[in-house]
């Protein structure tokens, strides 16, 4: 029976829930020695970077990652998880309006964990604040002036993803 783990979460345990891709794939009597496909998904959860794998082929059913169970050979290996693109979105926020009440909702795609929203790099229009847990830009806009800025999304699992914004409020619309 060929069994294959990899440690998704990167913790060095084997036993984790998800971690077992391969479970008693029949290998016929004389042919241990050919290619065998093993097709998995990555969960969302899997932390990105060098990851161990283990595959056992053994005599014994449902064996555990160990190599306690059957007569057989247990092999490891690494490999690199690597992040999924994350895109942050809309491509082009809505203007806001001086002495007007703002909000504008950035969102993340790409995995499905859970994001986290930060200002990497530049400042928010005068009188706007982001909501780093929903992603919610917020406020009343306090200036007319541009205000360059990075907003970059984090998962749970540590992939990232950014996009460069320039946000120049409009001033009111006067009536005489």
């Amino acid at each position: 029976y060929l069994n294959a783990w990899i440690d998704f979460n990167r913790n060095g345990v084997l036993t984790d829930s998800g971690e077992q891709i391969s479970a008693n794939v029949t290998v016929a009597s004389g042919t241990s020695n050919s290619n065998r496909a093993v097709n998995f998904t990555v969960p969302p959860t899997a932390i990105s970077g060098v990851a161990g794998v283990r595959v056992r082929l053994t005599s014994a059913s449902t064996p555990g990652p160990d190599g306690l169970d059957g007569n057989g050979e247990v092999e490891d290996y690494v490999m690199t998880l690597a992040c999924p693109t994350i895109t942050v979105s809309p491509t082009t926020p809505t203007v806001p309006t001086v002495g007007t009440m703002y909000s504008q909702t950035f969102s993340a795609s790409g995995s499905t964990t859970t994001f986290s929203y930060s200002v990497t790099s530049g400042a928010l229009p005068a009188g706007l604040s982001l909501d780093g847990a929903t992603g919610v830009l917020s406020g009343i806009p306090t200036s007319g002036a541009a205000a360059a800025f990075t907003l970059t999304a984090t998962g749970t699992n540590g992939c990232s993803g950014s996009r460069a914004y320039t946000i120049t409020p409009a001033c009111p619309t006067a009536s005489l």
